[in-house]
């Protein structure tokens, strides 16, 4: 049983919770160090059966209610792939594993409208790399609310946005890495964390309606080829129409990459 010796009442400490390796990622978004709700993040590290500590993730322009750690993910730097002569090569964002975290009640861009931190968790602890925010930011549509992370993509959902003016049908956006290749053995560099930069926006291509959340889970593959985002408020093509009440919820996968799309 995991529980860190500085917990509040009401902190929320395991709301959200990923692992890569031998590095265990956990939010408390109702932490208080930095004021009501800020939010905070554990990081934890594996040696032998023992689970430490290894660091506290804050941020210096959380607010109250910001919510950091709502959302977490982790994967590793690394991706293998055979080079084109036929030898094997590594094609790599950062030696180490990378983590995301979604601060959905960020007022960066409008009151609420959210953010994502990236690290990459190198042996000297968290190196931050990149606040991502919503390019064209929405009051309240909680940007960050669910994460998914790669090597070389990320996916954010944002369940409450409401586009075309459509209350909480949900939006996800797409950010990309370039990574970098890596040969003889050698290591990316680590001094920084990840940066992704804005790729894509995506909404229900089955159509959306009023309290769909399209954007409410995310995930994507280890390659950043494809994502798959839920709306649990959502009806897809195939969904009954005789049910009362509908929203039996979707999930729709989409290419990311532009040879699978």
């Amino acid at each position: 049983v995991i529980t860190p010796p500085d917990l509040t009442a009401r902190d929320e400490f395991g709301g959200s919770v990923s692992l890569i390796g031998n590095k265990l990622v956990i939010g408390a978004r109702r932490d208080d160090d930095r004021g009501s709700d800020t939010g905070a993040v554990w990081i934890y590290e594996r040696n032998g059966t023992t689970w430490s500590i290894s660091e506290k993730l804050l941020t210096t322009d959380v607010d109250r209610r910001d919510r950091m750690g709502e959302s977490v993910s982790a994967s590793s730097g690394l991706l293998l792939r055979g080079m084109a002569d036929g030898e094997k090569g590594q094609l790599s964002q950062f030696p180490d594993p990378v983590i995301a975290v979604g601060v959905p009640g960020d007022d960066d861009g409008e009151d609420g409208s959210g953010s994502v931190y990236s690290y990459a968790l190198a042996a000297s602890g968290a190196e931050f790399g990149s606040k991502l925010t919503n390019p064209t930011p929405l009051e309240d549509e909680a940007f960050g609310d669910a994460v998914a992370i790669s090597p070389t993509a990320l996916i954010v959902g944002a369940p409450l946005s409401a586009p075309s003016d459509v209350t909480n049908a949900g939006k996800a956006s797409l950010f990309t890495a370039a990574p970098v290749l890596i040969t003889d053995g050698e290591k990316g560099d680590s001094s920084t964390g990840p940066i992704y930069n804005f790729a894509d926006a995506f909404e229900n291509p089955a159509g959306f309606d009023a309290n769909d959340r399209f954007g409410n889970a995310v995930a994507i593959d280890e390659g950043g080829a494809y994502a798959v985002i839920g709306a649990f408020g959502g009806n897809g093509p195939d969904s009954p129409t005789d049910l009362t009440g509908g929203n039996t919820g979707v999930a729709v996968i989409i290419g990311t990459d532009s040879n699978n799309e």
